[in-house]
């Protein structure tokens, strides 16, 4: 994973979790972490430590996004945006897998998206971007990343075209999450390296303004 992308999947997961967790002061947010100390890794969660993860002056381990998992649900698969948006290949399963507990698949083999929103189930079908768009939310654009990497790696440009045009249109809606907006500028950086590794092969490019997402 290229430096720029690491430090874009640390920081936007640490402070999605600081978020999540509705930790109001610093101290309450790391005590969370003192059940993790132990003789070889010492206390819990440093203050210096969540401060390099949130400066980018730190890359954030797997061990700790599966600690931060275990005590807040739901924060790892923020994390997951360093995979997706990764500008080497990566396999339709490897894309799926990164995605693994948003979706199920049917007895026909067919998968459906299961990923709640508003706090309820939000069942959607498996290729349908659009929808994925109007969520509006950080959840809906790994989901959409899934699809366009699985795309990629089938080759299939129909597919790709529809789900990148999803991907666009949500990106505006992204951009002003509160805990993406600092990084709006290295997410869209980390966006055009994957197109630009990645696409070699299409036809035609399409010319985004993105001031737009600004």
């Amino acid at each position: 994973m290229r430096t720029e992308l690491r430090i874009l999947a640390t920081r936007l997961w640490v402070r999605h979790a600081w978020q999540a967790s509705g930790d109001t002061k610093i101290d309450a947010f790391i005590d969370r972490f003192d059940a993790y100390a132990s003789p070889q890794s010492g206390d819990g969660l440093k203050r210096t430590l969540l401060s390099e993860w949130r400066r980018g002056k730190r890359y954030v381990s797997e061990t700790w996004v599966n600690r931060f998992e275990q005590a807040i649900p739901g924060t790892k698969w923020v994390h997951a945006v360093g995979t997706l948006l990764t500008p080497n290949r990566l396999s339709a399963n490897a894309a799926r897998g990164t995605v693994s507990p948003f979706f199920v698949t049917e007895p026909n083999n067919e998968r459906r998206w299961i990923m709640l929103y508003d706090g309820a189930p939000s069942p959607t079908e498996w290729e349908d971007s659009a929808a994925l768009a109007l969520r509006g939310d950080f959840f809906g654009f790994i989901a959409i990343l899934a699809l366009v990497r699985e795309a990629f790696a089938c080759l299939d440009y129909d597919r790709l075209c529809q789900h990148l045009a999803a991907l666009y249109a949500l990106l505006p809606s992204i951009a002003r999450i509160d805990w993406v907006r600092p990084d709006v500028g290295l997410l869209i950086q980390c966006i055009e390296s994957m197109m630009a590794k990645d696409i070699y092969w299409l036809p035609a490019r399409v010319e985004i303004d993105w001031q737009e997402f600004s």
